[in-house]
């Protein structure tokens, strides 16, 4: 797989910023192999519009937007405090700075209407859960926003075994907060969407080559 030399220069610029060895291996393996955040650009760096990160980790988003030369206003949720620390630890280096809260997905969020993204989240939670986040999210969205999800799928691919089953091994050794719950499948997707006035106007499935069942999905508001 040949990797973008602006995504490696990238990968590294954030990853330094890093305090602990470990986090700075880990960010630049992350943002050098995977081209999530550099798929989003064109969505995210098309307005100025807030961005919210629901589920934002360590806040590579939000670094890679400022790297990328975004300076739309950028929140980051995460339910992981040790996470939320270590990013607000490097957004200090950032202007404008990116916020990055504490909290659980049930507690109040901040008040952000815009673009909303929601990636590699879903699976974490309950299906009963997960409808009630992604409603919850579709609330942040504005007019003109985007909601961009990424989730692995739920259906009969060998993906998708390959998914859950490398997720359950992550699990295993300690590599997640929390294991997997449950996959979504399309269909339920596009239930809670359509429950929640919006539609897919995008969607990027599984590339040739590609190992995991991951779907990448832009919805925006149905236009009446």
């Amino acid at each position: 797989m040949e990797i973008a030399p602006e995504r490696k220069t990238i990968a590294k610029a954030i990853s330094v910023r890093f305090a602990t060895k470990f986090d700075q291996e880990w960010v630049k393996w992350k943002l050098t192999v995977d081209p999530l955040f550099a798929s989003l650009l064109p969505w995210l760096r098309a307005t100025d519009l807030p961005v919210l990160d629901v589920g934002c980790g360590r806040g590579l988003l939000g670094f890679y937007l400022r790297e990328s030369g975004v300076s739309a206003a950028y929140t980051g949720i995460d339910f992981d405090a040790a996470k939320i620390k270590s990013a607000q630890d490097v957004a200090s280096q950032y202007t404008p700075t990116p916020r990055y809260h504490a909290l659980d997905a049930r507690q109040a969020w901040p008040d952000s209407r815009g673009h909303v993204c929601l990636l590699d989240v879903l699976h974490y939670l309950p299906a009963k859960e997960q409808a009630a986040l992604l409603q919850q999210c579709a609330s942040h969205v504005s007019p003109d926003g985007s909601f961009i999800i990424r989730s692995g799928i739920r259906d009969t691919s060998w993906r998708y075994r390959i998914t859950a089953g490398t997720d359950k091994v992550m699990a295993t050794f300690g590599l997640m907060k929390s294991p997997p719950e449950s996959y979504p499948t399309l269909e339920e997707l596009g239930t809670v969407f359509e429950n929640a006035g919006l539609e897919i106007t995008e969607m990027q499935t599984p590339g040739k080559g590609a190992l995991f069942n991951n779907h990448l999905m832009v919805c925006r508001r149905k236009r009446s």
